[in-house]
């Protein structure tokens, strides 16, 4: 009682004194957007898959190899590349299922990222991708507009990419928070997992010190699949629809 008196959470507690394991490695449940205690309920743990069709791709994790007809989604979180950056991201889910499929992450340049994810979407039967629109969102969508290789979604705003603004960014984990609360998704990936439950609600972004790139690619994924109007046997996309519509007059 004293210890949740202190901050109005259990997480000291479970910390300290854990019923298990998982209860002692959850993230913190104070000021998260989508808490641990509903992202465990999504959450999955799986084994990787290895077969010889895989791409060769460095950080590759895959979870579910894609199967004949089937349409997927792809988010993909770019950063600027070096060591000291962040990690560039990119999350594959079922368009039918929204399950995570395969993740792909690391420290590489646009350019590089932009070919591995090329790659990826063509492995995932000609995945369909929103990319996020920020300051090296728009060297990659430069790059893969370039290339040609891959179909891009459009963003709440109607252009081509997920533009990360204040805006965006509420309107994301949104969406990202009812999918997960009502159970429509599923994590594979325990990294992608723990960092979905680590981002803050007070500004949509991890703490100081940890990542948040994969839960990004993962809640882009899912805002493709919720509002990108895919067609989950042809893999074809048609128009998006206008989630703000649901803003309108709220003076946000």
């Amino acid at each position: 009682a004293e210890m949740y008196a202190q901050r109005r959470t259990h997480d000291d507690m479970h910390a300290e004194y854990p019923e298990s394991i998982e209860q002692a490695l959850a993230p913190e449940e104070l000021d998260r957007r989508v808490p641990w205690s509903m992202v465990k309920e999504v959450y999955c743990e799986s084994e990787c898959v290895d077969d010889d069709t895989l791409p060769a791709l460095p950080g590759l994790a895959v979870y579910a190899l894609p199967r004949p007809g089937r349409a997927y989604v792809i988010g993909a979180d770019p950063a600027e590349g070096n060591l000291r950056s962040d990690e560039s991201a990119a999350v594959v889910l079922d368009a039918a299922t929204w399950a995570q499929a395969a993740v792909l992450g690391g420290r590489w340049e646009v350019g590089t990222f932009g070919g591995y994810i090329d790659d990826l979407a063509a492995f995932y039967n000609g995945a369909d991708m929103l990319v996020e629109r920020n300051n090296h969102g728009h060297a990659l969508l430069l790059t893969m507009q370039a290339s040609g290789r891959s179909r891009l979604l459009n963003g709440y705003d109607g252009r081509t990419g997920f533009l990360s603004s204040v805006k965006g960014k509420k309107l994301l984990y949104d969406t990202l928070a009812q999918v997960v609360k009502d159970g429509d998704c599923m994590v594979c990936d325990q990294a992608t997992a723990m960092q979905v439950a680590s981002v803050q609600a007070s500004d949509l972004r991890a703490p100081a010190g940890l990542e948040d790139d994969r839960a990004d690619a993962f809640a882009l994924a899912v805002w493709g699949c919720a509002n990108g109007d895919v067609d989950v046997e042809a893999g074809k996309v048609g128009e998006a629809a206008d989630p703000l519509d649901a803003y309108d007059g709220t003076g946000f």
